[in-house]
């Protein structure tokens, strides 16, 4: 429940009454959006895809290393980890790009084995994620986000 205005959140969790253990998970996890929120922007470790990540040096993600900061930032939209933010027309903006990029190299992926190979095995997966996140963005904020998207720099899949 990744909402910066927790009316949003509420309106979630008073549609259907959670139960005891459920109540105790969603206060784990926004404990740690809490903490995360409240981490100086300096100290936030924010993808180029839009996500954030709560432990970047945890060692979590596919061949990144604990106590090292996580470079595979293309695994963010599947790792544990992840802060997605769906009412921030900055990271949903970030979002947009990255799914622009990924949009390309599977086009690019029809035309090319090699390219279709690399794009199952390394973006996929953070396509199908990117996708099903962006409909569950607020239209207000896609609006403020799209323009937002279009000055970022498109990402090189190679």
């Amino acid at each position: 429940m990744q909402h910066s205005d927790p009316r949003t959140t509420q309106r979630y969790l008073s549609q259907h009454p959670p139960s005891s253990q459920a109540r105790r998970k969603v206060a784990t996890f926004i404990g740690k959006v809490l903490k995360e929120a409240r981490r100086p922007a300096a100290r936030r470790y924010e993808t180029v895809t839009g996500l954030q990540c709560s432990d970047p040096a945890s060692g979590v993600a596919p061949q990144s290393v604990v106590g090292k900061e996580c470079l595979q930032y293309l695994q963010c939209a599947t790792c544990p980890n992840s802060v997605v933010v769906i009412d921030s027309p900055k990271h949903v903006s970030r979002m947009l790009a990255t799914l622009s990029s990924l949009e390309r190299m599977k086009k690019e992926a029809a035309k090319s084995v090699d390219v279709r190979a690399r794009y199952l095995a390394a973006y996929e997966a953070t396509h199908q994620v990117l996708l099903a996140l962006l409909e569950r963005v607020p239209a207000k904020v896609l609006e403020v986000a799209r323009p937002l998207a279009l000055k970022i720099p498109q990402l090189s899949m190679e």
